[in-house]
């Protein structure tokens, strides 16, 4: 009956995808109504590439596997093991890092250098969320520390410099200060340096009163240490009284810049006589040069000062030198001019000051000039020296010793009623509140005790050349109308400041136009000063810049070379400004996130002084450092100095935090300035105070720099150190922070077994005792915040570990009223998580003593459990729906306000995020989920980012049921595979959608995108069984073009059919639980899936699975012959003889044909087996017999021999059809 003859030939060369929605029979040409475990290339259908090992079979068989490249280190290869172990291998062998509760499933990213882990059973948050960074397994967010520190000022007492040799010595702006003890400062601490006078220009100066006189001639002592003249009238000479014996003590090493001598004057009635002479002594008689005077003596005793800080008289620096000075017989001498009878006194005290500079005549600053010009230059001084001066802008100086600058010689004086005009000559470009020294008016008229010359401050300006000031007659008899003559008379202007101002004052240098000269700011009348010197101050406060030793350090000034041998003080300045301050204490752990906060404490700063930092709290062991932070005065805002402030360079401060996790104790010094320059933690975009720690989540995404976490358990989130990772003091380091420990024992603080925090270990002691007790306030936080809401319902939740089953743990609520609920629960062994709900709902009012208590009861003797990640839940609201994301490049800053991200008005949980170029695209749960896509906005945290809604009754159904091509992604929905690219949600699984239909675990599915062989593998649950679906989208290159590529098309006359260059789907057999493309220690990237091991797709031609052996690739054709071919070919509509067939196909072992009359389940005799080639230049033929009206042929293949090779690669079918010419038809019935 095989027979050919009178037969046509059918061909089949369009080998297309797998459908299963429509009736087998009525699919076109080039579709299977029935495939498995093949491939397609265009043209082509072949057995699919074998599952061949990737890695070594490692100890449990993996249920996840990712790549992971630590910053520094060589890709790794991640698992995630049945027993729950997570491990690392480097393709030789495999190290576990880590583990959770055997079950547990687990989806990661990689970000900021790390891998981030959700766990989770596949629709809810099951354990913390991790982070691996190719060493430590941390805990990604953890509790802040459940107390603060102490704090209180601290005053550092004042120490005196060296007795001996240089104490202060410049060197370029750098200030070297020995001190005679310890100084107890460091780097960026003030140094306030006192009791030091000018120098480096600006004068040291001695003063000294004389012990030894000398009277002669006409001078004779009188009472109380005065010197009276005798033989009035009289004119005395120098050396006829002299003053001697000053006890000065001037360094050696010093140059001498002036002398100033005093005493006072006094007559015993008016009198016309003068005091005409000064002049230095020594036993050798004069110094230099005599002073010519005409100081009057009047009936006021008055002291008298001659000479300034720059005024040498007349000696040069060698002949004025600190031998000359420190000589018993230096002093000075005075002569007067009495031409009257009337007696003159020369008073107390006799003194002299000797202004010098311990640095060398090379860095003096002698003024040339000081220059007031205010049409110029208004409200600034020129100084010019006579050599390089050594200012920069910004140093402070002073300037002494300037004479007044004559203005003006004097026409006109005139005195009425207490108001002096002065007329004078030229214009005087004076102004008001100028301090003036009249000096050569005289009186003509006799018995008149006025006189008009003196200091005075111009009160008015009537002209350019008129000034007047206030003045008061001697005499009440003078008359009402004074005037003077004026023929030798003159007004000059004084420099503002004297030199014997109690407080110095300091100009700052404003500007240097020449080494030689600088503008300090003075509003004073214009004038022109040509003698002075310019000073540098040593005293101040000043920022320590290096500390040398414990008795020497170094500070910043601006100023020229120079060294001071006065003994001064150093007084460590704190710099925390008075008032009332907050401070908070954060952990900061080493993959550098930073906790919450503690609670506040408050404190008062007094002013100048330290701020003494005690009880820091110590924190878990991946804690390596503490941040302090804190408050301005009065302040609101938190503010901590990751490291000392700096000003120009100089180091204006300590740093508020402390670089490891074992000092208790510290001493800070910081400005608000500083602080406030610094980083604030309570700020968008970085509110510490608002930081949540995440539960066990079921999700994790990175977008925008920030972590994106979801499926979370919704909990009260202000409760402190719930998962006893707030730390403790040094002195209870088994008390944990937060708590209070009760009084019946049995508990402790350890090392947590689950992760590097702390967890609660309580003992048992065969009793009914309540053991390991702790409690902590219910009602509010420390900023006010409530812990509990009334009339709510609660449930407890903890990871729980014991060795035996025993007993019982408790949390409890309760006030002083008593409880008012209970969760507990029978403590069995093992290791995981229990929880338990309230016995009751909150009461309408949360009273302030309210308390939450947690302890173990009847527990056996010895029994151990741990405790850990407690949290109370709210039990009508168990889950988070919406997403919480981190800070930009802040991972674990997690804002519970800021930081929420979902729509608004989709109450389906968030299910799993992709990115679609620059945008955020957000899934939510279920066959009433949406499609949103939101974008970060610059300056914007999440909660305020715009969500929009893009497609409707599309969710996802799985955390790992997504996945991104070139531009676009797909996602598992309950009612099929969905794409999307920008525009409309694409639906391209309808041809499969009876087996879409058939999976049981929906939460479970995987999807994974190959964008090199360009397929899709769905990894699905069918009843109890693992399957893969395959897409095929070989030459689709778009969203748009897979959705537009279904096997079936319909002509524009209306018939079905079909094409190549479509997508294809089929199924895979084999129990894949996860895939993904993996980087293999050969560096290749390949598509990989878990099984027993990890499995690569190798295209081997083997037939082959290394995890489950041979398998058999199977493809059903279309129904032959078509309604086409019937018609074009002739062959009628009824019953057909399929004769003949010739195969275009190659491979290894061998292959047959099962024909399938009628229907797929009407399977006759197949072929016999065919052998098959890897290269061939012919058909494989046989004959066949087969009556059918309709036929589905189906290619299997086998290996020769058992659990050898088999593969087959199909490209083309001709059959030879001829109509039944005995039996066309079965008949009727």
């Amino acid at each position: 009956m095989d027979n050919a003859a009178g037969a046509v030939d059918v061909s089949l060369d369009l080998f297309g995808s797998l459908d299963t929605e429509l009736v087998p029979s009525e699919l076109p040409e080039g579709v299977s109504p029935a495939n498995v475990d093949v491939a397609y290339l265009p043209g082509s259908v072949f057995t699919r590439p074998s599952r061949k090992a990737a890695l070594p079979m490692p100890p449990s068989a993996p249920i996840y596997a990712k790549t992971y490249v630590p910053p520094t280190q060589k890709s790794v290869t991640i698992l995630l093991g049945q027993d729950g172990e997570f491990r690392t291998t480097d393709g030789s062998t495999y190290t576990t890092f880590g583990k959770t509760i055997p079950g547990n499933k687990v989806k990661s990213v990689t970000a900021f250098g790390r891998e981030y882990f959700a766990i989770s059973d596949g629709n809810l948050g099951q354990d913390i969320p991790r982070q691996f960074d190719g060493t430590y397994f941390d805990r990604v967010t953890q509790d802040g520390p459940g107390a603060p520190p102490s704090i209180a000022s601290f005053p550092y007492n004042g120490v005196q410099m060296a007795a001996s040799g240089f104490t202060l010595v410049r060197q370029n702006n750098q200030v070297l200060c020995t001190t005679a003890a310890p100084h107890n400062l460091k780097v960026g601490y003030q140094a306030q340096i006192s009791n030091v006078p000018d120098s480096n220009a600006n004068t040291v100066n001695q003063t000294g009163q004389a012990s030894t006189f000398f009277a002669q001639n006409n001078w004779q002592q009188g009472g109380g240490g005065t010197y009276e003249t005798i033989k009035e009238p009289t004119t005395t000479a120098l050396g006829d009284i002299v003053f001697s014996g000053f006890g000065m003590s001037i360094p050696n090493t010093a140059t001498i810049l002036g002398v100033v001598v005093g005493m006072g004057l006094i007559s015993e009635n008016p009198t016309a006589g003068v005091l005409s002479q000064v002049s230095l002594w020594n036993s050798s008689g004069i110094l230099g040069s005599a002073k010519p005077e005409s100081t009057e003596f009047t009936n006021v005793n008055t002291q008298q000062s001659y000479g300034s800080s720059a005024d040498t008289w007349g000696l040069t620096s060698d002949k004025i030198t600190p031998a000359v000075i420190n000589d018993p017989s230096f002093g000075f001498s005075v002569s007067v001019s009495q031409p009257d009878n009337i007696r003159l006194f020369i008073t107390p005290v006799y003194q002299i000051t000797v202004y010098y500079t311990l640095s060398g005549t090379g860095t003096v600053g002698i003024v040339s000039s000081i220059v007031i010009n205010n049409e110029t230059n208004p409200g600034q001084a020129l100084v010019t020296t006579s050599g390089p001066n050594g200012m920069v802008p910004g140093t402070f100086c002073s300037i002494n010793g300037v004479e007044p600058a004559m203005v003006s010689g004097v026409s006109a004086a005139q005195w009425v009623t207490g108001l002096t005009t002065i007329r004078t000559v030229n214009s005087h470009n004076l102004g008001p509140g100028a301090v003036i020294q009249v000096s050569g008016v005289d009186i003509s008229a006799s018995g008149i005790t006025f006189s008009f010359n003196g200091t005075f401050t111009i009160l008015t300006v009537p002209s350019p050349t008129e000034l007047t000031y206030e003045q008061t007659p001697i005499n009440a008899n003078d008359p009402d109308v004074i005037n003077g003559t004026t023929a030798n008379a003159s007004v000059s202007v004084s420099w503002p400041i004297p030199d014997n101002t109690t407080t110095p004052s300091y100009f700052q240098v404003q500007s240097c136009p020449t080494d030689n000269s600088f503008y300090i700011s003075l509003n004073y009348p214009d004038g022109i000063w040509t003698n002075g010197t310019v000073g540098f101050m040593w005293e101040g406060v000043f920022y320590v810049s290096q500390v040398v030793s414990a008795t020497q350090f170094y500070y910043a000034q601006q100023g020229p070379n120079g060294s001071t041998e006065a003994v001064g003080t150093v007084t460590p300045f704190g710099q925390a400004s008075p008032g009332t301050h907050q401070m908070v204490v954060m952990f900061q752990t080493r993959q550098g996130g930073i906790t919450k906060p503690s609670p506040s404490v408050q404190f008062i700063a007094n002013g100048g002084q330290y701020l003494n930092v005690t009880n820091i709290p110590i924190g878990p062991s991946n804690t390596v450092a503490r941040i302090l932070a804190f408050t301005g005065a009065s302040g609101g805002n938190y503010f901590y100095l990751p490291v000392p402030a700096s000003l120009n360079g100089q180091v204006t401060s300590t740093s508020t935090l402390i670089p490891d996790n074992t000092t208790t104790e510290i001493i800070l010094d910081f400005s608000d300035n500083a602080l406030f320059g610094a980083t604030a933690i309570d700020i968008p975009g970085n509110n510490l105070f608002a930081q949540v720690v995440l539960g066990p989540c079921l999700g994790v995404f990175s977008y925008a720099d920030r972590l994106i976490w979801w499926g979370e358990r919704n909990k009260i989130p202000n409760l402190l150190n719930m998962g006893f990772d707030g730390g403790y003091q040094a002195s209870t380091p088994a008390s944990p922070l937060g708590w209070t420990v009760g009084s019946g024992g049995g508990g402790a603080l350890v090392q947590s077994p689950s992760d590097a925090g702390g967890a609660w270990q309580i003992t048992g002691d065969g009793s009914t005792n309540q053991r390991g007790l702790i409690s902590q306030s219910a009602y509010q936080d420390s900023f006010f915040a409530a812990i509990l809401q009334p009339s709510t319902q609660y449930t407890f939740r903890c990871w729980l570990s014991s060795p035996t089953t025993a007993g019982n743990l408790g949390a409890f609520l309760v006030n002083s009223s008593g409880i008012i609920a209970v969760a507990s629960f029978i403590i069995q062994a093992g290791t995981g998580f229990v929880q338990a709900d309230f016995s009751a709902m909150t009461p309408a009012q949360i009273t302030p003593d309210t308390e939450l208590q947690v302890f173990g009861i009847n527990l056996q003797a010895g029994q151990v459990i741990v405790i850990d990640e407690m949290e109370i839940d709210y039990t009508d609201n168990l889950y988070i729906p919406y997403a919480r994301v981190s800070y930009v490049n802040n991972p674990e800053g997690i804002d519970g306000v800021t930081g929420i991200l979902g729509p608004d008005s989709d109450a389906n949980p968030v299910r799993t995020f992709q990115k679609h170029r620059d945008n955020l695209c957000m899934l939510t749960t279920g066959p009433n989920g949406s499609l949103y896509e939101t974008q970060d906005s610059s300056g914007a945290e999440p909660s305020s980012w715009n969500v929009s809604q893009i497609a409707t009754l599309c969710g996802a159904t799985s955390v790992w049921g997504d996945s991104s091509g070139e531009d676009w992604f797909v996602w598992a929905s309950d009612t099929g595979l969905r794409a999307y690219e920008g525009g409309e949600v694409f639906k391209i699984s309808q041809e499969v959608q009876t087996l879409w239909d058939a999976i049981t675990a929906p939460q479970n599915t995987v999807v994974v995108n190959d964008p090199v062989t360009r397929r899709i593998y769905i990894l699905v649950t069918v009843g109890s069984n693992r399957t893969t679906y395959v897409l095929d989208y070989r030459e689709l290159n778009t969203a748009a073009a897979i959705d537009g590529s279904g096997p079936i098309k319909v002509s524009y006359s209306g018939r079905v059919l079909s094409t190549d260059v479509v997508r294809k789907w089929t199924t895979w057999t084999g129990p894949a639980t996860f895939g993904g493309l993996l980087t293999l220690p050969d560096g290749t990237n390949q598509m990989c899936f878990t099984g027993a091991g990890v499995y690569k797709l190798l295209n081997d031609q083997q037939g082959i699975d290394d995890d489950t052996g041979s398998f058999q690739a199977m493809y059903t054709t279309y129904a032959f012959t078509g309604i086409d071919n019937e018609r074009q070919l002739q062959l009628g509509m009824h019953r057909k003889l399929f004769a003949f067939v010739s195969l275009s196909t190659s491979g290894l072992g061998q292959i047959r044909l099962v024909p399938l009359a009628e229907s797929l389940l009407n399977g006759w005799a197949p072929t016999p087996w065919l052998p098959l080639q890897s290269s061939s230049m012919f058909d494989v033929e046989c004959g066949l017999n087969v009556l059918a009206t309709r036929c589905f042929f189906r290619i299997e293949g086998q290996p020769v021999t058992h659990g050898g090779a088999s593969y087959w690669s199909m490209s083309k079918m001709i059959f030879s059809v001829r109509a039944d010419a005995l039996i066309p038809v079965r008949g009727a019935f």
